[in-house]
């Protein structure tokens, strides 16, 4: 997507940003930076490769006594400006890591649909999943549907991308706008963090854990739309 105006976007994100830096103030550093990253990363995704230049160099004028972290992280976010330079620059940190690492890699690939194996892609095109009529019915299926289950994990993969980052701007805005509320997002109701481990298969966080969470942030969100 081509931006008009790389100032006008820089201005939207750097106020984003900055809500981030002032709502989790009290976090470690390395914590603050993942969210910048995060958001600096998905506000890209709606730029052109030809215009990212510009609108990096934008944001960075927004931060300047802010440099040492800043634009560390626009620097970092920044990323290949091309799926080759990305391949090329995957391969080079490829040459010194170890096998677990080399196998982790592959599977990432395998999991977003990407093999070199004739025989995975013949198995990923005849894996499917029967679908309980609850399922069939949310998506308006027909009775008896199946999906594919790699396609599932890719777009788990995606839902969830767009859910934690729709969370997290929720309880910002609510920090911002209720302050003193006695509803708050501890960190035992962190949804990141609680699926995360409920994936992991952490004994300490089980399915009824992860829905209070998501039923919390549901109806925070619910309270900021009917403000609106």
């Amino acid at each position: 997507m081509s931006i008009g105006n790389p100032n006008h976007w820089a201005a939207g994100v750097a106020q984003r940003l900055r809500m981030i830096q002032s709502n989790w103030a009290e976090e470690e550093k390395a914590v603050r930076q993942d969210y910048l990253r995060e958001e600096v990363s998905r506000s890209l995704e709606q730029v052109s490769s030809s215009d990212k230049a510009a609108c990096l160099d934008a944001l960075q004028r927004y931060f300047p006594g802010r440099a040492a972290t800043t634009t560390t992280v626009v620097k970092e976010t920044s990323g290949p400006a091309t799926v080759d330079d990305a391949c090329s620059q995957l391969l080079n940190l490829l040459k010194d890591a170890s096998g677990e690492e080399k196998e982790t890699v592959l599977k990432r690939l395998e999991a977003a649909g990407i093999s070199a194996s004739k025989e995975s892609q013949t198995d990923e095109a005849e894996e499917v999943i029967d679908l309980g009529p609850d399922v069939i019915r949310k998506l308006k299926l027909k009775p008896g549907a199946q999906i594919n289950s790699s396609r599932v994990l890719r777009l788990l993969v995606h839902l969830l991308d767009a859910v934690l980052s729709i969370d997290d701007l929720v309880w910002n805005l609510w920090h911002k706008i209720a302050p003193n509320s006695s509803i708050r997002r501890k960190s035992r109701a962190d949804l990141r963090s609680l699926i995360g481990a409920y994936l992991t298969n952490s004994p300490n966080v089980s399915f009824a854990d992860v829905s209070e969470s998501m039923e919390l942030s549901r109806r925070v969100n619910t309270s900021l739309l009917g403000a609106l």
